[in-house]
C-alpha cells in the first residue's frame, strides 16, 4: 500500500465514524515560501464515493466528542498544517507534543523540510482523546494517503501532532478499514498481462470514506 513512511511526517504522520469533516485542502509553508506548490498537486485523487469491501469504520470510541465538535476540529487540523515551520528542526518540532519520539520527528523533518500540500482530510477515528485524520499529502511531486495523530490542547485551543509507538500502531490499525479491495492496497492491478493503476483507488492503495 502506498503511504507516507517514517521519513514523511511521522513515519506515517503519519482519526472512527465517517465524520462530517470538511475536505478543503491547503499548503504547509516553508522558510522560503508561504505556499508550497507541488509538481503533481492533486495527483491520483481517490474517489470519494468508493466503498471498501474490507470493512467500514465504526463510531468514535471517545463518546464525549460529538460529530459537530469533530467538524470544528477539522478546522484545527488545517490551522496546524498551515502553521508548520520548516525553517529549521527546532521550529518544526514545535508542532509536536512533548512526548513525541524525537527520532520520528527528526525523520519527518528530513523528509518534509521542502514543505508539502494536503487535501481531502477526514477524521477516521478518535481514541483516548487522540484524533486520527486520513488525508492526501503531496511532497516533491508524489501524492500518498497517510494518517496523522493529533492531540488537542484545550488551554491553547489547538492541535499538536503526537508521534509515539502507540499512535503509529493505532494509525496502522485504522488504515486497515480503508485498504482498497481491488488491489489489496498495492495501488496496481494486472490487466491483460499488463500492470496498470488500480481504478478502484486511483493508485493510492486506499479508498476514502
Amino acid at each position: 500500500m502506498k503511504r507516507v513512511t517514517a521519513a514523511l511526517l511521522a513515519a506515517s504522520i503519519s482519526f472512527l465514524m465517517l465524520c462530517g469533516c470538511s475536505n478543503t485542502g491547503g499548503t504547509a509553508s516553508s522558510e522560503s515560501s508561504n505556499q508550497i506548490t507541488s509538481e503533481n498537486n492533486g495527483q491520483n485523487p481517490a474517489s470519494s464515493t468508493a466503498a471498501s469491501e474490507s470493512g467500514t469504520a465504526s463510531a468514535p470510541s471517545d463518546s464525549s466528542v460529538s460529530e459537530s465538535s469533530v467538524s470544528e476540529y477539522d478546522i484545527k487540523f488545517s490551522e496546524l498544517m498551515d502553521s508548520m515551520d520548516f525553517g529549521d528542526y527546532e521550529s518544526f518540532a514545535k508542532s509536536f507534543t512533548d512526548d513525541s519520539d524525537n527520532n520520528y520527528v527528526k525523520m519527518s523533518y528530513e523528509g518534509l523540510k521542502q514543505g508539502f500540500t494536503y487535501d481531502r482530510q477526514v477524521c477516521i477515528g478518535i481514541d483516548k482523546g487522540i484524533y486520527y485524520y486520513l488525508f492526501l499529502m503531496t511532497s516533491e511531486g508524489k501524492t500518498q494517503a497517510t494518517v496523522v495523530s493529533l492531540e488537542y490542547n484545550k488551554e491553547e485551543n489547538r492541535f499538536y501532532i503526537k508521534m509515539t509507538t502507540d499512535t503509529l500502531k493505532k494509525e496502522d490499525e485504522l488504515m486497515q478499514s480503508y485498504i482498497c479491495p481491488e488491489c489489496s492496497g498495492k495501488g496496481e492491478v494486472e490487466a491483460d498481462g499488463k500492470t496498470e493503476q488500480c481504478p478502484g483507488c486511483q493508485g493510492l492503495g486506499i479508498v476514502f470514506p
